[in-house]
């Protein structure tokens, strides 16, 4: 069976991960990432990661200062590294 993410980059929750990745061996698996990015494909670790992709994806559809802003104004501190996954 071919899924969306097959030979894509993509993370999960990393309490679920072992189970996670054994269902599909073909998508790339990212141990330490919080959020992956691979073409028009987010994937995030959690659901706070999520948050933090979400501002990824925000600052790439528009600014920096926007998505700043945004983060501001809902009193948001943001993990910007990607790679930066304290749960991995």
């Amino acid at each position: 069976m071919t899924t969306t993410l097959d030979h894509k980059r993509a993370t999960s929750n990393k309490l679920a991960f072992n189970w996670v990745t054994s269902l599909n061996a073909k998508i790339l698996w990212q141990r330490h990432a919080r959020w992956t990015v691979d073409d028009k494909f987010y994937t995030s670790s959690g659901v706070s990661a999520g948050i933090d992709m979400s501002f990824a994806f925000l600052e790439h559809v528009t600014t920096r200062d926007f998505d700043d802003n945004v983060a501001h104004d809902i009193e948001y501190v943001r993990i910007m590294d990607s790679q930066s996954d304290p749960f991995s």
